[in-house]
């Protein structure tokens, strides 16, 4: 008896090692979507845009550029900056590319009120009026 119970022990062993080989494929990690930058720019919305909130101006170009000179939160704090970039219209689409990143927004424009509003994840909505 202590024989069947010994060989029933050793062959569980055996089973039980054989399916815990460690899994020798890497996880693959994808890298997050790119944001394609195609448009143009619009007559519509050049000009300067203060944010509602009081902390800062965007300035759209005719020629595509842009520049936000204001103030961010970062970790609770107020930081100051001085921000140059690209900006393109496509469809209801606002693109804003800074050093290489694009941040797509759908927009709303009534009057001198424009509304943009982050897609994905992080639901935003910026208000600006223009100058």
């Amino acid at each position: 008896m202590t024989r069947y119970f010994l060989l029933t022990m050793v062959l569980g062993i055996v089973l039980t090692a054989s399916g815990c080989k460690g899994d020798n494929s890497s996880e693959v990690v994808e890298d997050p979507p790119v944001v394609a930058f195609e448009g143009k720019p619009d007559a519509r919305f050049v000009g300067a845009w203060s944010r509602t909130s009081g902390i800062g101006i965007y300035t759209f170009k005719q020629d595509g550029t842009y520049n936000f000179k204001g103030q961010i939160m970062n970790r609770g704090q107020k930081m100051p900056v001085d921000v140059n970039g690209e900006w393109k219209v496509k469809d209801n689409l606002f693109l804003i590319r800074t050093n290489g990143a694009v941040a797509k927004k759908t927009f709303s424009l009534a009057g001198n009120q424009l509304t943009l509003s982050l897609t994905g994840r992080m639901k935003l909505d910026e208000v600006l009026i223009k100058k």
